[in-house]
């Protein structure tokens, strides 16, 4: 109830509305000190912040193309539909996500060719020769063929 009779409506009960707004924390017009808005309005933006970069990053790391499987896709032009054509990464990588470390045999090779060197055309076209999954095919015949060079379950119709 908003003031008695005799008093302005600028009172509640006995207490003037600027004092009863004093005691739990609120303006006289209802709304929160300032300083607690704003700190709800950065958690908000801090929020929406967060989601929107992990869309972001979701959909770079949903589209993104390392410049080594560029590079492969470049050199050898791999049959459009093949198990080498849809593999990406996983040609030189043992598993998704691809790491570093987790190379299958085929990767492995390619990291030793290199030696530390940004891989070219000619660190690939340097291992085509070797057999890397040792499946009794050599990785340009495999990639030729459109099977896994560093995978020996995948290998070449005799």
């Amino acid at each position: 109830m908003i003031g008695k009779i005799g008093c302005s409506p600028y009172c509640v009960g006995d207490l003037p509305v600027r004092t009863l707004a004093k005691k739990v924390g609120m303006r006289p017009s209802g709304r929160p000190p300032s300083g607690m808005r704003i700190v709800r309005n950065s958690k908000t933006l801090v929020w929406c912040g967060l989601a929107l970069l992990i869309v972001v990053g979701l959909a770079t790391w949903a589209v993104a193309k390392p410049p080594d499987t560029m590079l492969f896709k470049q050199v050898y032009a791999p049959k459009e539909g093949s198990d080498l054509a849809k593999a990406n990464c996983v040609v030189c990588h043992a598993k998704m996500p691809p790491t570093k470390t987790e190379l299958n045999p085929y990767g492995s090779d390619i990291g030793k060719a290199a030696a530390g060197k940004a891989v070219d055309e000619k660190i690939l076209r340097s291992i085509e020769r070797l057999d890397s999954d040792k499946d009794g095919f050599t990785n340009l015949d495999e990639i030729k063929a459109g099977t896994l060079p560093g995978d020996p379950k995948s290998k070449p119709v005799k």
